[in-house]
């Protein structure tokens, strides 16, 4: 239940942007190698984030 909770408020993070000036963000940090939630979460290998936690890890 704790994973779909999670996601979910990802997402919002997402889709919601208002509550940040990214533009100014991004101006301000310009060393950053910015990049997207959904384009970072693709490089994880969630099989092994998973199973550390079904063995209690």
């Amino acid at each position: 239940m704790g994973g779909d909770e999670i996601a979910d408020m990802f997402q919002r993070f997402e889709d919601n942007t208002d509550f940040v000036d990214v533009d100014a963000l991004h101006a301000t940090y310009p060393d950053v190698a910015w990049h997207r939630y959904a384009d970072w979460a693709r490089t994880v290998d969630w099989d092994r984030v998973l199973s550390g936690r079904a063995s209690g890890r």
